[in-house]
C-alpha cells in the first residue's frame, strides 16, 4: 500500500505520490501575523508554565506507577493462601489509594498548568495590546508631522510665488 495524501472524498492512486513535506500548509491558508512581544511578566509566565509541565510530567509518572502497584497488588492477593489473604488485601487496598491519591496530585497538577497558560496567555495579549497602542501612537505623530510639514511647505510656496 502506498502511503500519501489524497483529497477529501478521493482514493489515492497507485501512481501518484501525494506526499506532504515537512512543515508545508495547506494552500489559502496564511500565517499568523501575530505580533511578537517579550516582558518580564510575560518571561515569568512561560517559567512558570514550564515548571509546572514538568511537575506534571513527574505526577503522571507516579499515577502511572501507583496504578500498576495497585494491579500487581490485586493479583498477588487473588493468588495468596487464605492465611496471608488479609495482609494481602490490606496491601492491595492500600495500594490502590496510593494510586487514587498520585491521580489527585496529577489532577491538581493539571489544573495549575490550565491555569498558569491562561495566565500567560492573558499577559501575552495585555503587552500585545500595549505595543500596539505604542505603535499607534508613534504613527499618529509621524503622521502630524508630516501632515504640518507638507502645509508649511505649500504655504512657503505660495507666499514665494505671491512675492516674485
Amino acid at each position: 500500500m502506498i502511503k500519501g495524501i489524497a483529497a477529501k472524498g478521493k482514493k489515492l492512486k497507485a501512481g501518484s505520490l501525494n506526499l506532504k513535506k515537512k512543515g508545508q500548509r495547506k494552500v489559502g491558508k496564511k500565517k499568523s501575523s501575530r505580533m511578537k512581544v517579550s516582558s518580564a511578566a510575560l518571561n515569568k509566565a512561560n517559567a512558570t508554565v514550564a515548571k509546572l509541565e514538568k511537575e506534571s510530567k513527574a505526577a503522571a509518572k507516579t499515577s502511572i506507577t501507583a496504578k500498576k502497584r495497585a494491579v500487581a497488588a490485586k493479583k498477588a492477593a487473588k493468588k495468596t493462601s487464605k492465611a496471608k489473604a488479609n495482609t494481602a488485601k490490606r496491601a492491595a487496598k492500600s495500594a490502590q489509594n496510593t494510586a487514587k491519591k498520585a491521580a489527585v496530585k496529577l489532577a491538581a497538577a493539571n489544573a495549575k498548568i490550565r491555569t498558569a497558560k491562561a495566565k500567560a496567555r492573558a499577559i501575552e495579549l495585555a503587552t500585545i495590546e500595549k505595543a500596539r497602542k505604542i505603535a499607534e501612537e508613534a504613527k499618529r505623530k509621524a503622521d502630524l508631522e508630516k501632515a504640518v510639514a507638507t502645509f508649511t511647505d505649500q504655504w512657503n510656496r505660495k507666499r514665494d510665488k505671491a512675492e516674485a
